[in-house]
């Protein structure tokens, strides 16, 4: 008889709840998880190419500190300009220096814009640290503006035409999204 009682107790109408509750607590565990991987992407820092008129945005993806840059062909030097910007967070960026190879007009050379030393492959460097919250831009065929980020290049003429501003600015991924 005490057999006939054991298997009872083992019979899946006394033991059943204890699975559907394993199976309740790793439901909720994976949802819990999925959620927490969603709102920490949608959360990381980048930053955004916001053409006007509705053309197709572009982004990569920054930690804070890190470096991007524009490279452009001067309009009256005729060389190459290089702006680094630093990405403290969301609408905070700085410029932290310039590098350009000739001295001449419309490029900056005094000790009230900056400080300028001389690289040793002969470029000249502007440490500036100006403070942006976006920065705007209008490509021209003539310079051939372009974004770069860790060897990625974003040609912004032949992405979004002579002429169309460009916005461009650190936000969270889920900004980025209902933007």
């Amino acid at each position: 008889m005490t057999e006939t009682l054991n298997k009872k107790d083992r019979s899946s109408d006394i033991s059943g709840g204890r699975s559907f509750y394993k199976k309740i607590l790793v439901g909720a565990v994976i949802v819990l998880t999925c959620l927490g991987m969603l709102f920490w992407y949608a959360d990381q820092l980048i930053v955004s190419l916001n053409p006007e008129g509705g053309l197709p945005k572009q982004y990569f993806t920054v930690e804070p500190g890190e470096l991007w840059n524009i490279e452009f062909k001067h309009s009256y030097e005729l060389t190459q300009v290089e702006e680094f910007f630093q990405v403290n967070g969301v609408d905070d960026m700085t410029m932290i220096y310039t590098k350009y190879k000739s001295l001449g007009c419309g490029l900056p050379f005094s000790g009230s814009e900056g400080k300028l030393v001389t690289e040793p492959d002969g470029k000249f460097k502007l440490v500036m640290n100006r403070p942006y919250k976006t920065v705007k831009i209008r490509p021209a065929v003539q310079a051939r503006q372009k974004v770069i980020h860790n060897g990625k290049v974003y040609d912004l003429c032949e992405l979004y035409g002579h002429g169309t501003l460009i916005e461009i600015k650190a936000e969270r991924r889920y900004q980025y999204w209902f933007n």
